[in-house]
């Protein structure tokens, strides 16, 4: 429970409970202003004593303390008891009985049956959807399994062609990697007369391989330009003559007359290689045949042939892919929702209705508990005087005061506030005819007051001295 009321009240109580005979003492106490400037009292005249609408006086009993302290121990109880979120009401054990206790068995009541009823809900929704989930799971792994069949088929289909294409395309990647072998020891060896020469030239970064062009010819003649450097005669081996088309690097003659040689001594090599593969397709063009590049063109024509076949009996590869596409997403969205289900709770603030009106309950049970148990020790003594004095009862100890006037609140509504004074009857004001009270540092609190008539003002009182010693 929140518990801000009277802060001034619980020392005067503790200063009665140490009291104790009774003996003569001023039975009346009024306002006594002067240790207020003039302004200051003209001001409180007119403000306060001029618009108050009642006033009047009870004593404390000395043992109100330790009568109210069990109370504080049942309410911080009943405060963790209605934290609690059980299944079914539990036993409330309530100290008090009236329509305050009725109301807060109520409240708790609806309460617990909102959260039941919202937790049974929450928990059917989140079944019906896993069940849901569950489903589109199972359609999901169905219809996959059916595309794995239709993708496995064709597989089967072309299975003996796809492997002739395979094991051209393994042949050919392996002298294509030794022409990338070749093209590699001649970069390397330029570079290194490059270096060793001194030529003024810059190292060459990269060699992609040759471009040659070659015709045949035999014994019966030479290979025309002879004495060009770049130019190889393979007759005897080859029946052709070969040149280099371009050098991979610019220079002069002495640049020339050095690397030349080392340039046209992997041509041989590396035309060899080519023979055997095949020149690549260009523009539309077939590789020739006898090459492996040939023999590549003609075994894939013959796998593109056998997948029609394949397609026209299981369905288009392009439409079987899309399918598969289209089942991955479903399964990455079904994953998604599965998340999201697994990682929802339940919305708390679908019984804010019912835990603000037992929040309220609490508070009016509070009130009602600790004022009717306050009420016993707490002895009325009479009205405030028309000229603003205050019966006291003649006795020693404490005392309450209370003046209660209208004013506008926040709202700019008229409001009943009730103010307390504190009033000490000890020795020092024995021989005085009415005890002085001062508006300032005799002032306790006020309240706010919304209900009507005086015993509801005195519950309010008495629940805010309660709830102070309590403090």
């Amino acid at each position: 429970m929140n518990r801000v009321l009277f802060a001034g009240v619980l020392p005067a109580v503790a200063l009665a409970l140490a009291t104790g005979c009774s003996s003569p003492y001023p039975d009346e106490a009024e306002f006594d202003l002067g240790d207020l400037s003039i302004a200051e009292q003209a001001e409180f005249r007119q403000q306060v004593l001029g618009s108050l609408d009642a006033g009047w006086s009870f004593m404390l009993s000395p043992d109100a303390a330790a009568a109210v302290q069990p109370l504080g121990e049942h309410l911080d109880e009943l405060s963790e008891r209605l934290d609690e979120e059980p299944n079914e009401p539990a036993d409330l054990a309530l100290m008090y009985e009236g329509e305050a206790a009725a109301e807060l068995e109520r409240a708790y009541v609806t309460l617990i049956d909102k959260r039941r009823s919202t937790r049974e809900a929450f928990e059917s929704e989140q079944a019906e959807a896993r069940a849901e989930l569950e489903q589109a799971h199972t359609e999901l792994a169905a219809e996959r399994e059916a595309l794995d069949e239709e993708l496995a088929g064709i597989d089967a289909f072309v299975a003996d062609e796809r492997e002739v294409v395979e094991a051209l395309e393994a042949k050919i990647e392996a002298l294509e990697a030794r022409q990338e072998e070749v093209a590699d020891s001649i970069l390397a060896a330029m570079n290194e007369a490059i270096m060793e020469h001194e030529l003024p030239i810059r190292a060459l970064s990269q060699f992609n391989g040759y471009s040659w062009r070659s015709w045949e010819a035999d014994n019966s003649r030479a290979c025309a330009d002879t004495d060009n450097p770049l130019v190889v005669d393979a007759r005897e081996s080859h029946g052709v003559c070969v040149m280099v088309s371009s050098r991979p690097y610019r220079g002069d003659d002495t640049v020339q007359e050095r690397l030349d040689p080392i340039l046209v001594s992997g041509l041989l090599d590396y035309y060899e290689l080519d023979e055997t593969l095949g020149i690549r397709a260009r523009f539309g063009r077939r590789a020739p045949d006898g090459t492996l590049r040939g023999d590549l063109d003609e075994a894939r024509d013959a796998l593109n042939d056998r997948f029609v076949v394949a397609e026209n009996r299981y369905g288009t590869r392009r439409d079987l892919r899309n399918e598969e596409v289209r089942l991955d997403r479903r399964a990455t969205s079904l994953d998604h929702q599965t998340q999201q289900l697994d990682n929802r709770t339940m919305f708390s603030g679908g019984h804010t209705n019912e835990r603000n009106a037992l929040s309220s309950a609490q508070r009016a049970y509070a009130r009602a508990l600790l004022a009717d148990a306050m009420g016993e020790h707490v002895q009325p003594i009479g009205e405030m005087s028309d000229d603003h004095v205050f019966p006291l009862g003649a006795r020693r100890g404490t005392a309450i005061l209370v003046t209660q006037h209208r004013q506008r609140g926040i709202t700019r509504r008229m409001e009943t506030i009730l103010t307390l004074f504190q009033v000490e009857l000890d020795d020092g004001y024995a021989d005085y005819e009415r005890v002085p009270v001062n508006p300032e540092h005799d002032n306790v609190d006020f309240v706010r007051f919304r209900g009507e008539g005086r015993d509801e003002a005195n519950q309010v009182i008495y629940a805010a001295l309660a709830e102070q010693m309590l403090n």
